[in-house]
């Protein structure tokens, strides 16, 4: 894939089928996908509360796993 391409769709997680996100995908997205845009924003606009944000960030995404409304991961995975 090109960069081009590659920065067209590298947020779009949720559309990775689960059969796909293993290992690797996991190292890649916390060891390098993670620490590179969290480090590009500290850059970019160094007045943002990116803890607030974080902390924000991670209610919301709990609140929809236990509803089960995740967006990449099947409804029947939470049945």
């Amino acid at each position: 894939m090109d960069y081009i391409t590659y920065l067209q769709r590298f947020d779009h997680l949720y559309e990775i089928p689960k059969d796909r996100k293993t290992s690797e995908y996991r190292q890649y997205l916390f060891e390098n996908l993670f620490p590179y845009l969290l480090d590009f924003l500290k850059r970019c606009k160094p007045l943002i509360n990116i803890e607030k944000d974080l902390v924000h960030t991670k209610q919301d995404f709990e609140l929809k796993w236990e509803q089960g409304v995740f967006p990449g991961w099947p409804v029947s995975l939470f049945k």
